[in-house]
């Protein structure tokens, strides 16, 4: 389709006369606007609209002023998409999450059913679930592509019902990829997100994301409130991954191998040489990766032939590898590669606690500064909580305490106990040591020399 142009006189006569091809993009070397009407012809009839209804609010949280009653069903809108002809389709889980009543519309102005649905299977650490609606003839379907293959800048179009306005077309690009610290309402969960800046409003949850070929290659789950053109929609691979599952037993079981893994902090990458990886952060005790003999301090350089780059995307294939898969990982650790293997097992539920972490040559144990309280909150929460310190160690004698929040050692920042145990692990035994630590006092430098000590774990 040809766009005019307001420098071009009398623009559809110079189409014709210098060609459509020059105007519409070939002249500057850009491909011609896809044809968004015709995909968005053939999907339309597979995007269905979701009503649900919950349970009443409440006395005590019921907001009133919104017309809403204590004695009234709430009542909520999303979208979903048909991927199997006999009523199969996909959604949110958070647009069908405690649902009594269910209904799904298809079609519009005169042409419109409406069927019940039921929830086949709902995965909230993906926001991903399985409706049936019970339809009495096959349904169009669409196909799930591929989101693996997208380019930031490529075309796309969105259909949900925002707002009640069923059936909405809209089209933008995918403005980025892997938007992994993104995290909706807070919750926790597995998050890759496709960042578009095709339109999604409330109603549209659920809907697809489709590339111009029309095949689903994302599902619309967020948008950033204080922003215009800016939301996310989780992508189809992940939707694959967990689908055979939800389909058949109407839940994911995970695979697990015990550890956390972090980005390792840019300050530190001097002390891992030119390789590149994946910092191990946190091993739990008695898990897989314990009994294979991997470590806090290790750097994930490969796992499973690939190059380990990505933490949080390591952490989503370790979870779908599959309980029993045995896992080939190499590691560096004190100047040389070691090659470990481990036997993944169920994710267990609830995960484990994080156990406090030895630092050899220290004499302390320590745990993340996670969930920070208002004096660790200015700093970003980040740092190694001091948990224990054995007496009699150098680090007690010069005054270190338990409840130190260590933000530094020796001029590296301490992002997590994983870097403290980093930079220290490079240190000798008489080597000279300069922490600074976190108090309600403030900010603390605590001088002394390395030993040979390693704090019990309590």
């Amino acid at each position: 389709m040809c766009h005019s142009f307001s420098f071009v006189r009398g623009s559809c006569r110079a189409v014709r006369l210098l060609g459509a091809a020059s105007i519409c993009g070939l002249a500057t070397g850009a491909a011609p606007l896809p044809d968004l009407q015709k995909v968005a012809e053939r999907a339309l009839p597979a995007v269905v609209a979701i009503g649900v209804e919950q349970p009443p609010c409440g006395p005590s949280h019921c907001d009133l002023h919104g017309g809403e009653s204590p004695s009234t069903p709430r009542r909520g809108l999303g979208t979903g998409f048909v991927i199997r002809s006999d009523g199969y389709l996909v959604t949110n889980c958070h647009v069908v999450a405690g649902a009594t009543r269910i209904e799904v519309v298809i079609g519009v102005g005169g042409n419109v059913r409406r069927y019940p649905g039921h929830v086949i299977g709902c995965d909230e650490p993906t926001d991903l679930a399985v409706l049936k609606a019970e339809v009495e003839s096959p349904l169009p379907t669409l196909q799930l592509g591929d989101s693996d293959s997208l380019h930031v800048a490529q075309w796309v179009l969105a259909i949900g019902n925002p707002f009640g306005l069923t059936r909405t077309v809209t089209a933008g690009i995918v403005s980025q990829l892997d938007r992994e610290d993104i995290s909706p309402q807070g919750r926790e969960g597995y998050f890759d997100f496709i960042q578009t800046d095709a339109p999604i409003n409330p109603g549209s949850s659920g809907g697809p994301i489709l590339d111009i070929q029309g095949r689903v290659v994302g599902v619309a789950d967020a948008v950033h409130a204080g922003g215009q053109g800016i939301a996310f929609a989780i992508p189809v691979n992940m939707l694959s991954a967990v689908l055979p599952q939800l389909l058949t037993t109407g839940r994911v079981v995970r695979s697990w191998l015990g550890i956390h893994v972090v980005r390792p902090p840019a300050d530190v990458g001097g002390l891992l040489g030119p390789r590149r990886g994946v910092l191990v952060d946190d091993v739990v005790v008695g898990g897989p990766a314990d009994h294979a003999g991997l470590r806090v301090g290790d750097l994930v350089v490969e796992y499973e032939g690939h190059a380990a780059t990505d933490p949080e995307r390591m952490r989503w294939q370790m979870a779908i590898a599959g309980v029993g898969h045995t896992l080939r990982m190499t590691v560096w650790r004190g100047g040389r590669g070691v090659v470990v293997s481990a036997t993944l097992v169920r994710m267990p539920e609830p995960l484990p606690a994080r156990p406090p972490h030895s630092i050899p040559g220290l004499g302390v144990a320590v745990l993340p500064a996670a969930s920070p309280g208002p004096f660790e909150e200015a700093f970003g929460g980040e740092g190694a909580r001091v948990v224990r310190i054995d007496g009699g160690s150098p680090a007690a004698t010069a005054g270190l305490r338990t409840g130190d929040v260590v933000s530094q050692i020796n001029g590296f920042t301490v992002h997590s106990p994983a870097g403290l145990l980093l930079v220290c692990s490079t240190l000798g035994v008489g080597s000279a040591v300069r922490l600074v630590v976190r108090r309600p006092g403030g900010a603390v430098v605590i001088a002394f020399k390395k030993s040979g000590v390693q704090a019990s774990v309590p």
